[in-house]
């Protein structure tokens, strides 16, 4: 088992809500939240429309994720925005 350090993209003591304390909590959450930002970074040096974009994530964040109570969802959640923003 790997017992390495871990951490998502965001700061786990401002963790706020189930969804990020489940992300902070699990490996493989914390390894697609980072997955997630560096997708969503390279979208956003792509894009012309960076407003349109940022929206668009804080929707997913808003709507998609938080919808989310268990890590099953989670992946799910992650896994579609990754291939959306590909």
């Amino acid at each position: 088992m790997d017992n390495s350090p871990f951490s998502p993209s965001f700061d786990c003591a401002k963790a706020s809500n189930g969804q990020e304390k489940l992300v902070c909590g699990d490996r493989e959450l914390a390894k697609l939240d980072v997955d997630l930002s560096q997708a969503y970074a390279k979208a956003r040096e792509k894009t012309a429309d960076k407003d349109k974009l940022k929206k668009e994530q804080l929707e997913w964040i808003k709507f998609s994720l938080r919808a989310c109570s268990d890590k099953t969802c989670l992946v799910g959640a992650y896994q579609k925005r990754m291939s959306e923003l590909q």
